[in-house]
């Protein structure tokens, strides 16, 4: 595995921090929308050759099809995908093999040229309404 991905989960002890949390969780929805920040992180699993592609950012309508038709786009066809969203946040996870296998430096290139247009797509603020 490429990096080890944290979901941030407060440990919760009594029935008094679980009620405070709750009702900080539903506090300031616009902040919490707009704190969510895009990060695109990417390696290649050497045990498996496949790409992997991390994404966290904010959580919105077609936001899986809009990821999965820029990977299309670039070649690469997805063999497994981890998803969760909690909030406005989600934090997707994504294996990829390159169409062209067995040109690995292609594949290189386009999963460089797909990491930068992910983060460009997902950073755009007018992808999101609310």
């Amino acid at each position: 595995q490429c990096f080890q991905s944290e979901l941030q989960r407060p440990v919760l002890n009594s029935t008094e921090q679980i009620s405070s949390f709750a009702r900080d969780d539903r506090r300031g929805t616009a902040n919490a929308f707009l704190s969510v920040k895009t990060e695109v992180k990417t390696c290649i699993d050497n045990e498996s050759n496949q790409f992997v592609v991390e994404i966290q950012t904010r959580d919105r309508a077609f936001l899986l099809a809009d990821i999965t038709r820029v990977m299309g786009y670039f070649g690469f066809r997805i063999t497994m995908a981890k998803i969760h969203t909690k909030g406005f946040q989600a934090n997707n996870t994504f294996y990829l093999l390159s169409e062209s296998q067995t040109q690995l430096q292609e594949g290189k290139a386009s999963f460089i040229q797909l990491q930068q247009h992910l983060t460009e797509m997902l950073s755009d603020e007018r992808n999101y309404s609310h």
